[in-house]
C-alpha cells in the first residue's frame, strides 16, 4: 500500500531486512528503534523512517547491518523529486509505494492527490491505506 512522503524519508524493503538481518523484522525493528517518530510507517513490502531532514538518520545502523544504498534502502527528500528512484519503488510526490503494490492502491492514492488540501488533512488520506480508506473520501 502506498505510504506518505514525509520530509525526509529512509525506505527499506522489508524483503532486505527479512534476508539480510539476523533475527528478521522484530529485532530491526527493535533495533533500529523504528517507530519512535509518529510519522513512521509501513506496509507489506517497505519500512518507511520520517524525519524532517535527512541527516537525522543513522546511516551506520544500516551499512554495520550490511544494507546497500539503493539495493536495500533508499533516501528520498520529498523536494528532491529528481533524484533517480531505484527500480523497486515509485512515488508521486505525495505517496511512495514498492513496485509490487496492488496497482488499485496506487488509483486510490492517486484519487486522493486530487482532493483538496482541506479534504485530505481533514479525512486524514494520508494515513495508511486499508479497506475503509476508500470510505474517507
Amino acid at each position: 500500500m502506498p505510504l506518505y512522503l514525509n520530509l525526509a524519508n529512509l525506505i527499506v524493503q522489508k524483503k532486505s531486512i527479512v534476508n539480510k538481518y539476523q533475527g528478521g523484522l522484530s529485532a530491526f525493528l527493535k533495533d533500529s528503534n523504528w517507530g519512535n517518530i509518529e510519522f513512521d510507517s509501513q506496509d507489506d513490502e517497505l519500512l518507511l523512517f520520517a524525519a524532517m531532514n535527512s541527516d537525522e538518520f543513522d546511516f551506520d545502523f544500516f551499512e554495520k547491518a550490511g544494507f546497500v544504498g539503493h539495493e536495500d534502502y533508499f533516501v528520498l527528500t520529498r523536494y528532491a523529486s529528481e533524484e533517480k528512484l531505484p527500480d523497486w519503488l515509485q512515488q508521486n510526490n505525495v505517496f511512495l509505494w514498492h513496485s509490487d503494490c496492488p496497482p488499485n492502491q496506487v488509483k486510490l492514492v492517486e484519487k486522493y492527490c486530487k482532493a483538496s488540501t482541506d479534504v485530505f488533512f481533514e479525512k486524514q488520506l494520508y494515513l495508511l491505506i486499508n479497506s475503509k480508506s476508500i470510505e474517507r473520501i
